[in-house]
């Protein structure tokens, strides 16, 4: 092949054009993997870190709910048994010393009454009953067994606080349960999140090579041929 009177081999001339596209090519895909690396952070990554976040929240919201029953339990339970000791010593009779005993029996109704509502709110807010329409009848035997400090009357009062009770346990467990649960969803998550963002940080340090592998060859080639130009 000649070119203005002169004799070039075909070879180096055909290869020329794949030797650009080869680079064009290498470039793109290292430029590729560096975006994917980069951006694939916040494309892919971000459904987990919403996840987590969820099964956190949700395990912070249980935590809450036991730490409340609990403790509206350990201060009802003590309520309840100062109030059946005082039973026990017949508030109903009304000489001058079992006077007294009754007025601390409806006293200890009244202290046992409030973390027991609020152990109901508890329950309410987590939908398991109706407040309002529960503590007006939990209201009436209250008022019912200070009233006329019978057996009847407080085994009544006794009865509901069971019922309401029994429903706090069952709740509660089934939050414990829940909560292991949402435990292991946000580990799994967790994991997931850290082997992606891995491979993600690896395709980019993969581009970010290519990249420079690619410059280096360029500029190696542009020293060679300035050192084999004619002066």
């Amino acid at each position: 092949m000649t070119v203005e009177g002169e004799n070039v081999p075909a070879g180096p001339k055909r290869l020329l054009p794949f030797a650009l596209s080869l680079k064009a090519a290498t470039m793109t895909f290292a430029t590729g993997l560096s975006l994917l690396g980069s951006l694939g952070q916040f494309a892919f990554v971000e459904g987990f870190d919403a996840q987590i976040a969820a099964r956190g929240a949700e395990m912070r919201d249980i935590e809450a709910h036991v730490a409340t029953l609990r403790t509206t339990q350990n201060e009802y339970f003590n309520g309840y048994v100062q109030s059946n000791l005082l039973f026990a010593l017949n508030p109903a009779e009304t000489s001058v010393n079992k006077g007294l005993v009754g007025q601390m029996y409806r006293l200890a109704i009244l202290d046992r009454a409030f973390p027991f509502r609020a152990m109901m709110g508890d329950l309410a807010i987590a939908g398991l009953f109706d407040f309002k329409k529960t503590n007006d009848e939990y209201r009436g035997l209250s008022e019912a067994a200070r009233a006329d400090l019978t057996a009847g009357s407080y085994a009544a009062l006794n009865a509901f606080e069971k019922n309401i009770l029994d429903q706090a346990l069952n709740f509660q467990g089934k939050l414990q349960d829940r909560y292991f649960v949402a435990q292991s969803e946000k580990a799994a998550a967790e994991a997931a999140r850290d082997k992606r963002r891995l491979m993600l940080t690896v395709l980019a340090a993969l581009g970010t090579v290519l990249l420079l592998v690619a410059n280096l060859i360029e500029v190696r080639k542009a020293r060679k041929k300035d050192v084999n130009a004619p002066n």
